[in-house]
């Protein structure tokens, strides 16, 4: 009777538990699995809000950029002389108040924000053409830049040596 008791455990015993750990195993790579699945989820809806938030910002940008031509081409054709079409930038922003106008660098500029750390940056060139010259207006920069300070995490969870006393 103890051979036949110890035959069934092994025709029962250890396919059972083989079974058993290959269940735990499954559990457990399907748990990890669902964890790496939201957390992919979760960095994929924000790369799609801050990618919707940045292309908003460009048609936010385009339609400024497309009031400044309109407004550099007004005061080109309005303007006797450079004199005059410089004072009529630097009264720009009194019409289109995003933008800014710099005398010394000649330079119009705009930012528009996409979040609380970025914005877009466009930086345009309105060289005076003259009275047989067409008015023009050039981009000379365009891109996204970081408006917010980057505080970087400063804690470090060391063990120091000694065990916190309750």
């Amino acid at each position: 009777m103890n051979e036949r008791s110890s035959g069934s455990f092994v025709t029962i015993g250890i396919p059972s538990i083989l079974v058993i750990f290959a269940v735990l195993t499954m559990v457990t790579l399907s748990l990890m699995s669902l964890g790496n699945a939201r957390s992919d989820l979760k960095a994929s809806q924000t790369s799609i809000e801050v990618t919707g938030a940045y292309y908003d910002a460009g048609v936010k940008a385009t339609d400024l950029y497309k009031k400044t031509e309109a407004y550099v081409i007004g005061a080109m054709e309005e303007a006797s002389d450079e004199a005059a079409y410089l004072d009529a930038l630097g009264r720009i922003s009194e019409t289109i108040p995003e933008i800014t106008w710099s005398r010394e660098s000649a330079l119009l500029s705009f930012s528009v924000p996409y979040s609380d750390t970025q914005s877009l940056f466009v930086a345009m060139s309105a060289p005076y053409a003259g009275a047989a010259g067409d008015p023009y207006l050039s981009i000379l920069n365009w891109s996204s830049v970081t408006t917010g300070q980057w505080n970087p995490d400063q804690h470090m969870n060391l063990f120091s040596g000694t065990l916190p006393v309750s």
